[in-house]
């Protein structure tokens, strides 16, 4: 298992997928794509439209307040590999 830093996110596609920045250290930060591990919400696609969006604002929410509450958020990746869809799992 390895462990990033988040230091800020560019995009949440709904509740289970983001695109965020990690710090690699050395003062190198890197563009991401994401999948949390053992979630699974809803598509933004379909007649699950509004349970979608329901769940990326929780998500997006939560992500911005611990920002603004100036709390250390961490990645930790199953794999350092990426999985079916080009994101870390």
């Amino acid at each position: 298992m390895y462990e990033y830093k988040l230091k800020g996110i560019k995009s949440i596609y709904d509740g289970d997928t983001f695109i965020g920045y990690i710090d690699l250290g050395f003062g190198i930060v890197k563009e991401e794509k994401f999948r949390l591990a053992l979630i699974d919400t809803p598509e933004l696609r379909g007649d699950t439209l509004i349970e979608a969006r329901i769940s990326r604002d929780w998500l997006r929410n939560r992500i911005i307040k611990a920002f603004e509450d100036d709390k250390v958020i961490l990645v930790k990746t199953i794999k350092d590999t990426k999985g079916k869809y080009g994101r870390y799992i």
